[in-house]
C-alpha cells in the first residue's frame, strides 16, 4: 500500500510567529519539500526573535512496520531529534510528541483554513493532557508555490 505526504504544505512559507505568553510577534518562513518519492516531506524553518535566529528542520514520513506517521524534529539549539506520531485528515494534523523522557505532554496541530494560508499551533500540558496551553502559533502565508 502507498502512503504518501501530504501535499498541501508544500512550497514556501512565510508569516508571523506570535508567543503564547507575552503575544511578542516574531517573522518566521518555511520551506517544504517532497523527498523519498513523496512519500516523505521536509520542512526547513526560521525565526528570526529577540534572542537572534533560531532554525529548525523536521522530516515526515509514514512508518510502515508501525503503521503510523512519524515526524522527527531537531533544531539548532538544542540538535536534539524528537520524535513525534502524527494524526493526519486531509488539511489538519496533530503531532504529539513521543520521546521517552519528556518532561510534559505536548502537541503541534497544523491547520489550512485556505489553500494559501497554514496555521501550527504548539500546546503543552503539564497535567498529562487534561488542560493544554499555548506555546506559540505560526501564521503562515503561501509566498511560492511547489515545484512541479
Amino acid at each position: 500500500m502507498d502512503y504518501p505526504a501530504p501535499n498541501w504544505p508544500i512550497g514556501s512559507w512565510s508569516g508571523t510567529r506570535t508567543d503564547g505568553k507575552s503575544e511578542a510577534r516574531f517573522p518566521i518562513s518555511i520551506k517544504v519539500r517532497k523527498t523519498l518519492g513523496g512519500k516523505a516531506v521536509t520542512e526547513e524553518m526560521e525565526v528570526i526573535h529577540g534572542g537572534g535566529l533560531y532554525r529548525a528542520f523536521a522530516i515526515t514520513t509514514f512508518e510502515v512496520e508501525s503503521q503510523r506517521w512519524i515526524m522527527q524534529y531537531v533544531n539548532d539549539a538544542t540538535g536534539k531529534f524528537v520524535p513525534m506520531e502524527g494524526a493526519i485528515d486531509g488539511d489538519t494534523s496533530t503531532w504529539r510528541s513521543i520521546a521517552e523522557k519528556r518532561t510534559r505532554e505536548a502537541k503541534l496541530v497544523y491547520e489550512r483554513p485556505c489553500p494559501a494560508e497554514w496555521r501550527r499551533t504548539q500546546y503543552a500540558s503539564d497535567d498529562g493532557g487534561a488542560t493544554w496551553f499555548v506555546i506559540f502559533t505560526d501564521e503562515l502565508l503561501r509566498v511560492e508555490p511547489p515545484e512541479s
